[in-house]
């Protein structure tokens, strides 16, 4: 007892008031956020935040490099798929064969069908997929039966140019002179006409020449204001009429498709999204049909004019079906180049970035075609 109080008695005299004493503290959780880590988080939420930041910026560009179309499948037919269907169409003859055309027809430009469905059926709206698969199996008929017995005998050709151009071929292309008043693929309801542009570069109106500007504009104009009575589902038709010509006939259908390139690359401007698609997709299917001597002397012109158009869609379409037609036919391409740069490089400047990128790809696709061994290390 002695030892114990003597041991008490030193321990509490070496306490003083100065003596300190340290304690663990044992730090409490933190709190979840709701926001997890965003930008007011404190500390390493900070980082935190701007990784995930980081994070959603790149899955944005990576979705937005990938959100470019990819191509397109082709297409197939729908009633003359099978052998069988296609004995009976051959069997058919006279009146009967013509009403069974016609019938696809109808069907492709998404319209009643007077001599499949009846008069008192009830009509059922057309799809796109109803229009391209009736679209395929004229390109079969085609295909079995002679190119030009179905679009020139049965009048299938007649039916696509009225929908597709209803105010002829010759409303799309201008004379240098100005006496048409359609160049630049197709006039827009605006100030802007394209008619009157002369080969030196500005536009005449009433004595007064003002220089014409390379900047693309979107007018916001709807198809009918543009001149465009037909409907949208009439004209998504005729283009993939084209299309599937492309794909299933081939090259017996060139004569019938390429001088309709003009109309495919005109309806990138419309106002329904289904018809600027199926426009985009017949472009790539005529140009990658088409025979590389047609390219150089055809195509190139067509695309020429459509640089012309102030629809930013247009002229996107037709830089990159330039390039196109660089990567297919090089050696074709390589001899216009003194062509093509001076019309494809005031692109460049576009006010849109969309046309402003195909410009810079295809002066590139073009000059890369150049054989030339002391120039082509300098491309």
């Amino acid at each position: 007892v002695c030892i114990f109080i003597c041991l008490y008695i030193t321990t509490m005299a070496s306490i003083s008031a100065s003596t300190t004493h340290k304690v663990k503290k044992v730090k409490a959780p933190a709190p979840k956020s709701k926001r997890g880590a965003g930008v007011g988080s404190i500390g390493r939420g900070v980082g935190a935040g701007v990784g995930a930041t980081s994070k959603k910026k790149s899955l944005s560009k990576s979705s937005a490099g990938s959100s470019k179309r990819s191509i397109a499948p082709k297409l197939k037919p729908s009633t003359l798929s099978s052998p069988d269907q296609v004995g009976a169409l051959k069997s058919l003859e006279g009146q009967e064969l013509s009403d069974r055309i016609d019938d696809l027809v109808h069907r492709a430009f998404g319209e009643r069908s007077p001599f499949g469905e009846g008069i008192s059926r009830p009509h059922t709206a057309s799809t796109t997929a109803d229009r391209s698969g009736a679209a395929a199996d004229i390109a079969v008929a085609c295909r079995e039966l002679g190119t030009v017995r179905v679009l020139k005998r049965h009048g299938v050709l007649a039916k696509m140019e009225a929908m597709l151009l209803p105010m002829g071929i010759g409303a799309i292309f201008g004379n240098e002179d100005g006496t048409n008043h359609g160049g630049g693929m197709r006039k827009i309801a605006s100030a802007i006409s394209l008619a009157s542009m002369t080969s030196d570069g500005g536009s005449s109106t009433d004595g007064i020449t003002t220089p014409t500007t390379t900047g693309s504009v979107y007018t916001g104009v709807s198809d009918s204001r543009k001149g465009k009575a037909t409907p949208a589902e009439a004209r998504e038709g005729g283009l993939l009429i084209l299309r599937a010509l492309c794909e299933i006939v081939g090259r017996p259908a060139e004569p019938y498709v390429v001088p309709l390139l003009a109309a495919a690359i005109d309806e990138c401007s419309s106002s329904s999204g289904s018809v600027r698609e199926a426009a985009d997709d017949t472009a790539v299917a005529i140009v990658a049909s088409c025979h590389p001597i047609a390219r150089a002397t055809l195509v190139v012109p067509i695309l020429f004019e459509a640089l012309q158009s102030p629809e930013w869609r247009v002229k996107s379409c037709a830089l990159e079906r330039l390039t196109q037609c660089a990567d297919l036919s090089p050696d074709r391409i390589s001899p216009l180049l003194p062509e093509i740069i001076p019309k494809v490089t005031p692109q460049v400047w576009d006010t849109k970035p969309q046309v402003t990128r195909a410009a810079s790809a295809a002066i590139l696709a073009c000059c890369q075609t150049n054989a030339n061994p002391d120039i082509r290390p300098a491309i």
